[in-house]
C-alpha cells in the first residue's frame, strides 16, 4: 500500500475485483492494468497529440521539442541502473535473462537481424552498432538544438521533473515489484506510442530522418519486442492480492506523473515569454498580439486542459453541442 492516498488506485481508476486471486486469473489481471495504462492521459495527453501534427506552428513544435527532450533527460538517465537492480531481485533465472538482453540492446549490442532491419530504414549499422542508447539519445538531443540554434539543456527548471522523479524514488524504494511496474507499465508498454508522437512531431516541423532520429525508432520497435518479454515476468509476479494491489498503484502513481511532467512543462512554455514580458523584452499588448494572431493561444495550454478535466466525466455517451466552436477543437477534444 503506498503511504500517500493521492497514490492509490480506486474504482474509479481500475476494476478492484480483479485484484482477488480467488476471483481472476494472474492473466486477466495484467490484461485489465494494460487497458488502465493504455488509456490513461499519459499516452493520451493533448500536449502529446499537438506535438505530433505540429499544430503549434513548425518553429513553435521545433522549440517545444527541444525543451520536452531536454526536460525528458533528466529522469530517464537511471533507467540502466534500475534494471540491473531488478535483475539482482527476480528468482527466475529465465526472468533475469530476459531483463539482460534488454540491456546488451539498451548498450547498442544488437542482432544481425535488428541491424539488417535499421539499413532498410535507412539507418546505417555504423550509426547504431555498439552505441549506447544514451549517447543516441544525447546525438538526438544535440540535432534539435543545432536545428534551432538555441539550447534548454540548462535551463529546464527542476520542478517539471520533480513528480516522476519522485514516482520512481518510490518504485525503487518498493523492490522488485515497484521496479517490475515502473519498467514495464511505466515505460516499455507506452513508450513506443509516446515515442511516435514525438517522432512525428519532429518530422512535421524539421523534418527529421531516420537516421537523425534512430532513437526514437529504435525504442519504437524494440519496446514492443521488450513489452512482450516482460509481460511474462509481470503475470508470474501478481500471485496475491498485495502484489497487484503494489502494482496497480505504482502504475497509476507513475502514470499520474508523467501527466504532471506534461502539464508541467506546458506551464513553463507559457511562462517563459512572460518572464521576459515583465523584464521589459516584450510589452503585453505586443504579447497578445503575437498570440492572436496564431491558430493557438495561451488558453490552449492553461484554460483548456482544466475545462477538459471539468467536463470528461459529464461527456460520456453524450452529444456535444459546441457553439461559437471556432475550428471545433474543444468539441473534438471531449468527444475523444
Amino acid at each position: 500500500m503506498m503511504s500517500s492516498n493521492n497514490c492509490e488506485i480506486s474504482s474509479a481508476d481500475f476494476n478492484e475485483g480483479l485484484l482477488s486471486p480467488s476471483h481472476t486469473s494472474e492473466d486477466e489481471f495484467v490484461t485489465e492494468l494494460e487497458n488502465y495504462t493504455k488509456s490513461h492521459r499519459a499516452v493520451s495527453h493533448h500536449l502529446l497529440a499537438n506535438l505530433a501534427t505540429a499544430s503549434f506552428g513548425k518553429k513553435e513544435t521545433a522549440d517545444l521539442l527541444s525543451r520536452f527532450l531536454s526536460a525528458y533527460a533528466q529522469f530517464n538517465s537511471g533507467f540502466i541502473a534500475n534494471v540491473e537492480t531488478l535483475v539482482g531481485l527476480l528468482d527466475n533465472p529465465k526472468h533475469a535473462e530476459i531483463l539482460k538482453e534488454n540491456l546488451e540492446e539498451e548498450m547498442g549490442k544488437y542482432d544481425d537481424e535488428t541491424l539488417v532491419a535499421c539499413e532498410e530504414m535507412d539507418i546505417s549499422r555504423n550509426s547504431v552498432d555498439g552505441i549506447p542508447h544514451r549517447e543516441l539519445f544525447t546525438d538526438l538531443v544535440e540535432f534539435v538544438e543545432t536545428v534551432l540554434q538555441r539550447s534548454y539543456s540548462k535551463f529546464i527548471p527542476s520542478y517539471i521533473c520533480d513528480k516522476l522523479r519522485e514516482a520512481i524514488a518510490m518504485c525503487q524504494g518498493l523492490g522488485k515489484l515497484g521496479l517490475l511496474a515502473a519498467l514495464y507499465f511505466g515505460s516499455e508498454l507506452i513508450v513506443p506510442e509516446i515515442y511516435s508522437s514525438i517522432l512525428q512531431g519532429l518530422r512535421n516541423s524539421i523534418g527529421v530522418t531516420n537516421e537523425e532520429a534512430r532513437f526514437l525508432i529504435l525504442h519504437i520497435d524494440m519496446d514492443q519486442d521488450h513489452a512482450e518479454a516482460l509481460r511474462e515476468i509481470i503475470v508470474e509476479n501478481c500471485l496475491t492480492k498485495a502484489d497487484r494491489l503494489t502494482l496497480a498503484n505504482c502504475t497509476k502513481m507513475l502514470l499520474d506523473a508523467r501527466v504532471a511532467f506534461y502539464d508541467s512543462l506546458i506551464k513553463y512554455t507559457c511562462l517563459d515569454p512572460m518572464s521576459r514580458q515583465l523584464s521589459g523584452e516584450l510589452r503585453t499588448t505586443n504579447a497578445y498580439d503575437a498570440e492572436a494572431s496564431k491558430s493557438d493561444c495561451m488558453s490552449d495550454f492553461t484554460a483548456r486542459p482544466i475545462v477538459f478535466d471539468m467536463c470528461k466525466e459529464h461527456v460520456k455517451g453524450a452529444t456535444v453541442l459546441d457553439v461559437g466552436c471556432g475550428e471545433g477543437y474543444v468539441a473534438s477534444e471531449v468527444v475523444g
